[in-house]
């Protein structure tokens, strides 16, 4: 049994199984899991290839920001008070994930969080907010990587998403 003080050692295995399932159907595996059982499989396979350890994850459902179209997508979170951050990282690509796309034009969204619905006002943090909220999300060193590999061409966005009231549950994707 792994100890609680130690982090997990970055795994070879799950390294190698992120090419073979982090496509369009893992990630729609990877939102029914989160819909029905609130277990990210996506998430636990990159957290065990990077040797970090578990988060808790989130639905995002976001209002695209050219068609309308309402799209999900599974993150992790770090709460903080009564919102939860999560982070742009998109894999340390050059560009912006699509969902911060939607979140700058529709600020929004609904998240669901422990199998609970709720519409969620979203914020995209800067300065000293943001340096405050990296430090949260950053606390364990998982996203230490893609500030490395985005330094120069973008910062990573740090998103706050305060859930406001209870909500009926979005529509589903049409994908």
């Amino acid at each position: 049994m792994p100890s609680k003080d130690k982090p997990p050692t970055p795994s070879r295995f799950w390294q190698s199984m992120i090419p073979r399932l982090a496509n369009p159907k893992g990630l729609a595996v990877d939102r029914w899991l989160m819909r029905w059982f609130n277990v990210s499989f996506m998430g636990r396979m990159f957290t065990r290839a990077g040797g970090y350890a578990d988060r808790p994850h989130l639905i995002l459902k976001t209002i695209h920001w050219k068609t309308g179209q309402i799209k999900s997508v599974v993150l992790p979170y770090v709460k903080d008070g009564n919102r939860y951050l999560v982070v742009g990282s998109h894999g340390g690509r050059a560009k912006d994930a699509v969902w911060c796309l939607n979140i700058r034009a529709h600020a929004c969204t609904w998240i669901c969080v422990n199998r609970q619905w709720s519409f969620a006002e979203a914020t995209v943090l800067s300065d000293e907010s943001r340096k405050e909220g990296f430090a949260l999300v950053n606390a364990d060193g998982g996203y230490s990587h893609y500030t490395k590999m985005t330094e120069g061409i973008r910062q990573l966005p740090i998103v706050a998403l305060e859930p406001n009231f209870k909500r009926h549950r979005p529509q589903e994707d049409s994908v």
